[in-house]
């Protein structure tokens, strides 16, 4: 019999990791839309070392899946805990399945926190930009040049000479 509490620990920890994570992409939102530029940084180192660690997790994870799938002489290439599912007797089968669907769900919900995200990001360039043309625009000059002809050079409205 399969000793699978290796695994449920190690998913586990990457429970942990991923609900850190998604209260840091929750925070993010937040902190996009006050304009908070000091904790936003803050906040994406944090999101930053959190990925390390999912990656390291997620490393150690490949491993001993693979060296387990090995021993059981699966001949899968990169067996996954859906593979491990069929070896198991139930109670054990329960407690893997149960474990990756809470990691798929902390996934989802961490996927629409970033399609969230991008949304606010994309509003904010688009006003960005709106205001910047807003700023460019120019106005008809009524300079007159030496000879006294009227100049009809333009100048910008805001008094800043952005070309666009």
């Amino acid at each position: 019999m399969m000793d699978i509490q290796p695994l449920i620990a190690l998913l586990a920890q990457e429970q942990k990791i991923y609900e850190q994570l998604l209260a840091a992409k929750k925070r993010e939102r937040r902190l996009l839309l006050t304009l908070n530029a000091k904790e936003l940084v803050e906040n994406t180192q944090t999101i930053m070392v959190l990925a390390d660690h999912m990656r390291e997790l997620e490393y150690r994870r490949t491993e001993w899946t693979a060296e387990t799938a090995r021993i059981l002489g699966m001949k899968t290439a990169e067996p996954t805990l859906h593979d491990f599912l069929q070896t198991l007797p139930i109670p054990e089968r329960d407690e893997l399945e149960q474990a990756g669907e809470r990691l798929k769900s902390l996934v989802g919900k961490i996927q629409h926190e970033n399609e969230m995200n991008a949304v606010v990001l994309r509003q904010s360039n688009d006003a960005i930009n709106t205001e910047i043309c807003t700023l460019a625009q120019t106005e008809k000059s009524d300079v007159y040049k030496a000879g006294g002809k009227k100049c009809h050079a333009t100048v910008p409205r805001a008094g800043i000479n952005i070309r666009i």
